[in-house]
Formats: C-alpha cells, structure tokens, sequence
C-alpha cells in the first residue's frame, strides 16, 4: 500500500450513499465505517492487512483504522459512516478494539443487510436520526458476529492527533518544532510514528498533502499556478514545482493540461 494517509474531517455524525468504485486514498477517520457490495470486488489494505470484498460482502472498519481500496471494479457500494458518538452504548468498545477479520458474508435475506438497505432508502423528514437508528440496530447484529480484539491505544491516538493536525495546518510554515509544542509531544516521537506507521518523513507528508491539495485547485479552479502554491504552502514556486515533479511525475502545467 502506499502510505501516504490522509486524516479525513468528517463533519456529519451520520452519512449514507453509494459509490460506482471506492476512491484509492489511504485514510483514516473517527467514524465507524461500513461498506457492502451489492455487485463488484475491491481489493484492500487495512492495518497492514490485505483483503478482498465483492458481491454480498459486508466491510466493517472500526475508527482510526487505516484503510485503503486499492483498486475496484466498476459495481455499486453502499457505504455507511457513523460517529462513535451516535453508537448507543458501544462508543468505548468501538473506541478500545479492532476486528479479528473485517468482512462478513451476508446473503441477500439477511437481516443486517434488509436493515442497512432501509438506511439508504429512507429520504423522509428527520433523515440524519432515522439513520443513525438505523445503523444502531444494524450494529447490534454486526457485533454478534465479530470477533474483536484490544487495539494499541496510546500510538493509535496519537497518529490521529499528528495526522489531523497537519491536516489543518499544511499550507502554513510547519515544523517539527511547531508540532512538538503544540501537541506536547517529543518532536522525536512525532517522527518516529510518521516513519514507522506510515513510512514518511515529517517533512514528505507535509509536502504530500499540499501537492494533494494543489492538485484539487489544478482541476477544479483556473488559479494561476504561483497563487496555488502560495496558497498551499510553499515558500517559492520553484520548490513547488520541483516537489510536484518529485510526486506526480509531471510538471503542475502538465498535470491541469491532461486533468
């Protein structure tokens, strides 16, 4: 997998939708997460571990697990993320473990399943509770099923809160320092974890996550190239472009023409 993870900031407590294939980004976020496959197969990595979901599989990903979809077929997914804080009575258990295997294999009259399509079918007033109720009783049904074992907490937490704060801080000046003081962490231990969890520098995910950003101006806006790289950090352009070549492989210039 590559390692570069982004820390997703999810603003609402319940979502539900469906997707035609599973984005391929490394990520991390503090909701639970559920996706079922009603048709199509993806391959996976979640804690360095590596699977495959396809039709009728249900993928259970517990919060702050870092997961990624490697690659997936056109198909159709339903995917489901709710807030520990919406999880009646289960928010420390969610929060304290991790599943032994992350799939269950749920056939087409399976209760889960007829109650997690309910979720995605209900477009009434209300939706966001409904949903979460919804979800709740789902999840009641999935933990029976699991197998869970105690997560490593204090290195867990602690990625989260590095990976969110550069998250939120990326396109101003940086350093380990900076960190360091405002996380009250050794600046030693800060780089220990980006190395060792997801094999990156301080520095490289600092740079990974501005050229993710400058590509989204790229094609989205028609920014000039120098606004977007002040605006994503970097001190000069000429950094910018060089460290964009070093990522994408192509010049910034090239990258909007082809996107």
């Amino acid at each position: 997998m590559d390692k570069n993870v982004v820390y997703e900031n999810r603003t609402k407590q319940v979502e539900v939708w469906a997707e035609d294939y599973l984005k391929p980004i490394p990520h991390l976020h503090k909701e639970l997460e559920l996706i079922y496959v009603v048709k199509g197969e993806s391959h996976l990595f979640i804690d360095n571990k590596n699977m495959t979901i396809t039709d009728g599989d249900l993928f259970v990903c517990f919060p702050n697990q870092i997961h990624c979809y490697e690659s997936s077929t056109h198909g159709q997914y339903f995917l489901f993320t709710i807030s520990p804080d919406c999880c009646i009575g289960i928010k420390d258990l969610l929060c304290d473990n991790v599943p032994v295997n992350n799939i269950l294999k749920l056939s087409k009259d399976n209760d889960i399943l007829q109650t997690l399509v309910s979720a995605v079918t209900y477009y009434g007033q209300y939706k966001e509770t409904y949903r979460a109720g919804i979800i709740n009783h789902a999840l009641a049904m999935i933990l029976q099923r699991l197998s869970l074992s105690p997560r490593i907490k204090s290195n867990s937490a602690t990625l989260q809160n590095i990976i969110s704060y550069c998250s939120l801080n990326f396109s101003r000046e940086l350093t380990l320092d900076d960190m360091s003081c405002e996380l009250h962490l050794s600046k030693y231990h800060i780089s220990h974890l980006l190395n060792n969890r997801l094999g990156i520098s301080f520095t490289g995910y600092i740079n990974m996550l501005r050229i993710n950003k400058a590509c989204d101006l790229l094609r989205m806006t028609d920014k000039s190239i120098a606004s977007i790289s002040e605006e994503v950090g970097f001190g000069s352009i000429r950094t910018f472009n060089r460290v964009f070549m070093q990522i994408m492989n192509t010049t910034p210039y090239d990258y909007r023409k082809h996107s």
